[in-house]
């Protein structure tokens, strides 16, 4: 379960941000609004990677007030979709909903199936979140069909980690186990770091519901040295919260007081939702 590639991600975040505030700089001085809007989406992926919804926000909602001006639709239905993830993260599955919808209506009315794929994941994220594990499901399913259809690699992974999620979730470990695995080795294949990073803490999950907490420890300390490396601040909230869940099977009640106290501060600072369990206990 290693991951070599994981010693390089920093720097490799940094530069691709380095590359975007370079190009946004150029885009604006060339008057080229539509490559200012394609700069600021990017680097609002980069700050929602980070954990920064706040930036994030603020930089999808300014590529989607561009994009809108000048009329690319396609561009403005992916500012949609980085916003209707922020508000999925913060919980807000309301809003998240409305806007995955919205720019799912757009990439089917231009035909772009890549972007259709993306919104119809992000609406299964939304179904997983209330519940509705049937529903998610079949929107999981559709969308993965589709990327395999146009040969996205890169629009797979993310897909293939949450069936397996919803496995785990049905307590179908052995299937949960082998889409996790599908999941980081094509995240490996096309080089994003901060997947392999999510694919590790699923694994360590998956691992301690079957009863293997030194497995489970190995893999959520690996996934957290890499999230605080490449600054993926809320996976490192939530490798913290499983680390201390792992703790209290162990019972060092300190440890896991420890990991859960870190890990609310993180949420607090970053702006994502905070389990009431924690806020009764006093975290």
């Amino acid at each position: 379960m290693s991951c070599p590639a994981c010693g390089a991600a920093a720097p490799r975040i940094h530069t691709e941000q380095l590359h975007e505030l370079r190009a946004l700089e150029t885009f604006r001085k060339n008057g080229d609004r539509g490559g200012e809007a394609d700069s600021l989406n990017g680097l609002g992926n980069i700050a929602k990677t980070r954990g920064d919804l706040a930036e994030a926000e603020r930089l999808y909602r300014e590529s989607l007030a561009i994009f809108r001006e000048i009329g690319d639709r396609g561009g403005e239905a992916n500012s949609l979709i980085g916003l209707g993830l922020i508000a999925d993260l913060r919980g807000d599955l309301a809003e998240a909903e409305r806007l995955h919808r919205e720019s799912l209506a757009i990439k089917r009315d231009i035909g772009d199936r890549d972007g259709e794929s993306s919104s119809l994941n992000g609406l299964g994220l939304i179904a997983e979140t209330r519940g509705d594990l049937a529903e998610a499901e079949r929107l999981y399913r559709e969308s993965l069909a589709i990327c395999r259809e146009i040969g996205d690699r890169g629009g797979e992974a993310p897909i293939l980690g949450n069936l397996g999620n919803l496995a785990q979730t049905r307590r179908d470990f052995e299937e949960g186990e082998r889409y996790l695995l599908e999941a980081k080795s094509v995240y490996q294949e096309v080089g994003d770091i901060a997947g392999v990073c999510r694919q590790l803490s699923n694994l360590g999950i998956s691992a301690q519901k079957r009863g293997d907490l030194a497995k489970a420890e190995r893999l959520q300390r690996e996934s957290l040295a890499t999230a605080r490396e490449i600054g993926y601040r809320v996976l490192e909230a939530h490798c913290l919260v499983e680390l201390g869940n792992i703790h209290a099977d162990k019972g060092e009640m300190d440890e896991r007081h420890r990991c859960y106290t870190e890990a609310v501060q993180i949420k607090r600072e970053v702006g994502t939702p905070i389990e009431q369990w924690f806020i009764d206990n006093g975290y």
